[in-house]
């Protein structure tokens, strides 16, 4: 099975393209954990529940250890109305997470692979049929579409009434039929041709099944600025790629969002939208599934009490030697590859390690193959530029794994362990600088994870 699209719909629709393209539709239903911490106090709550929907005494496996508990399978709507009415006392697990991602995780499925290939190979070997589409003009202001080019092997321009033009577009599609379609600000232009294609009372364009799902626009903070994504229609059963705003395509190609869907589990069409942070949590929250860990629904791991005079030594973020200004020559430069994920790995730092170290952590654990691929992908592109791409997104997962360790809502974060990774990092640099200046350099600059 080489699944290249997935989703779950009154169910779980897995597109599978060997032998020809198909869908692959398979019986599933929501499914929750819940954790009450004195199930007598909530009696009622758990009999009523009973009676509605089908529940199951089960233990829950987490990272801090297992607890009693019960398997629910109902919806988010059943999850959200238990806490209401546990006045959030309920601990609840696995209540948002796709359907399809833990599917495929539960059986040791991934997209964009065979099972006995390696989700953690840089080497994807496939033989997709590519087809490019673009439009003339300025996405979303143009009132009709009378012009746009195809290229399937060779390039060709199609022109005429805007019926004629979305009616080419359509047969040209069913008669090459394309896995992949790499389409500029194809998410602003999708909505308008669907559109179209019904009001001429055409077939709609990109989808296998005539079937989108959508996914809703947002905007979020990143970096000091706020960013926006497009809402986007996504056809089902083949990958449609908007190469202006896909910031997994800008950086590495058709590669690289294959690639993140091999390490998420989740469809290419989802990661070739998504952002590295939301990358790199898919990817925990998958390698947590194969493993039988569930994921908590509402985080609630507050920090613990500590002295100011504790906060002030642990939480003073990243090293700065601040430069002497002037013109240098003969300078050399320290750079550390992937040095917060690395501290993750080696000191064994994760929510459930800090206050007990001897615990093997989850983190580690999980970040470990990721960065080893890195570190592979960094050395391989000074042989071979196709690495590149692959590389730097790589390179931005690991860098916001580090900051997603210190964010509030992270599935596995904990401020502790964010302050712990930059206390380390001083502790590196420190002992880097003291090593150059013993072999007769002097530090000019330093920051963070280089000299």
């Amino acid at each position: 099975m080489w699944i290249i699209d997935s989703c779950a719909r009154s169910g779980i629709e897995l597109w599978d393209r060997d032998g020809g393209t198909h869908c692959e539709h398979i019986t599933a239903q929501p499914q929750f954990y819940l954790h009450v911490p004195d199930p007598h106090t909530h009696r009622e709550m758990l009999e009523a529940l009973e009676g509605s929907y089908p529940v199951e005494e089960c233990v829950i496996k987490t990272v801090f250890g297992e607890l009693p508990g019960y398997r629910v399978t109902a919806g988010r709507d059943v999850a959200e109305a238990i806490e209401r009415q546990s006045r959030h006392t309920a601990q609840l697990y696995n209540v948002d997470i796709r359907l399809d991602q833990q599917f495929m995780a539960e059986h040791q499925l991934f997209p964009c692979g065979h099972p006995h290939e390696s989700r953690f190979s840089p080497d994807i070997v496939h033989d997709l049929r590519q087809m490019r589409v673009s439009i003339p003009g300025t996405p979303g202001t143009a009132t009709r579409i009378t012009e746009l080019d195809v290229t399937v092997g060779h390039k060709e321009q199609l022109t005429g009434t805007e019926q004629e033009v979305i009616a080419g577009l359509i047969d040209c599609i069913r008669t090459t039929d394309p896995d992949v379609v790499l389409f500029p600000h194809a998410d602003t232009w999708i909505s308008q041709l669907v559109q179209k294609a019904q009001h001429y009372g055409l077939p709609a364009p990109f989808t296998r099944s005539g079937k989108f799902r959508r996914l809703d626009s947002c905007s979020y903070w990143s970096y000091g600025r706020v960013e926006h994504r497009e809402g986007a229609l996504i056809p089902d059963g083949r990958l449609l790629v908007d190469t202006e705003q896909s910031f997994v395509f800008r950086e590495g190609g058709l590669d690289a969002v294959l690639l993140t869907a091999r390490l998420t589990g989740l469809s290419p069409n989802l990661t070739s939208r998504f952002t590295p942070g939301t990358l790199v949590s898919s990817y925990e929250v998958y390698g947590a599934l194969m493993q039988g860990i569930a994921i908590p629904f509402r985080k609630d791991e507050p920090e613990c009490v500590r002295s100011i005079a504790s906060l002030k030594v642990a939480d003073r973020g990243g090293m700065m030697f601040q430069p002497v200004a002037g013109l240098y020559e003969e300078v050399s430069q320290i750079d550390f590859t992937s040095l917060y994920p690395s501290i993750i790995v080696q000191s064994n730092l994760s929510p459930e390690t800090i206050g007990h170290p001897e615990r093997t952590g989850f983190l580690p654990g999980v970040l470990k193959p990721l960065l080893d691929l890195r570190i592979r992908t960094k050395r391989e592109r000074k042989q071979n530029a196709r690495y590149e791409g692959l590389d730097a997104v790589l390179k931005w997962m690991l860098v916001t794994c580090f900051g997603y360790t210190g964010y509030k809502n992270a599935k596995f974060g904990r401020i502790e362990v964010h302050e712990a990774i930059t206390a380390r990092s001083r502790e590196i640099l420190l002992q880097t600088k003291h090593l150059a200046e013993d072999s007769g350099f002097s530090v000019i600059h330093g920051i963070v994870d280089c000299l």
